[in-house]
């Protein structure tokens, strides 16, 4: 057994002094780094100015403000820039790669606001979400404005609700109750 020792510590170290070995080593370790940042070395080597630029036609003359206001909050990809001209110029803008799309927000009677976004692409895209919940937050603004709310009942309405979480002991199980949170974090970390 004494032998086994010697024969292993020896194949160990020569086969850990090889250069192939080091090499190999290092080069995954540098593999390792880089895919850990990969997001960083992504962001280093993108441009800059990666906005999506979308062109605002608004006929309540209203939105836009507060639209602009909210993206410039919210987002980091999109970039809102009033249009002055008609659709059919904004289209054709669209068409040559000046905007990403078009948003056109005219006044309505029922829903106060409506919007109609304008676009080259035909899938359905994230700007087109975003543009959509911000527009709807507007659209709750207006609305509540109009029916002559006070900010305080508006604060009310969307204030969070409390909700506790209470264990239930079990008297037949010698008053233990289930699992916390942190003994089942506990439990998966060490499996």
């Amino acid at each position: 057994m004494n032998k086994f020792w010697i024969v292993l510590s020896h194949t160990y170290m020569s086969r850990l002094k090889t250069k192939s070995f080091i090499i190999t080593t290092i080069l995954s370790l540098l593999l390792i780094i880089g895919l850990a940042n990969i997001q960083k070395v992504i962001d280093l080597f993108s441009e800059e100015d990666d906005k999506d630029r979308i062109a605002v036609i608004d006929e309540t003359e209203n939105v836009y403000d507060s639209l602009a206001g909210i993206i410039e909050n919210a987002d980091g990809s999109i970039e809102v820039e009033q249009y002055d001209g008609s659709v059919e110029e904004a289209e054709a803008a669209v068409l040559d790669d000046a905007y990403q799309g078009l948003l056109h927000v005219v006044p309505n009677d029922e829903t106060i606001i409506e919007a109609t976004y304008h676009s080259n692409q035909s899938s359905f895209s994230m700007i087109e979400n975003q543009l959509e919940s911000h527009l709807q937050q507007i659209k709750v603004t207006l609305a509540t404005n109009q029916a002559g709310l006070d900010q305080a009942v508006i604060q009310d309405i969307y204030s969070p609700f409390v909700f506790e979480k209470v264990m239930i002991e079990d008297p037949d199980n010698g008053g233990q109750t289930a699992k916390t949170e942190e003994e089942l974090n506990g439990a998966r970390g060490l499996v």
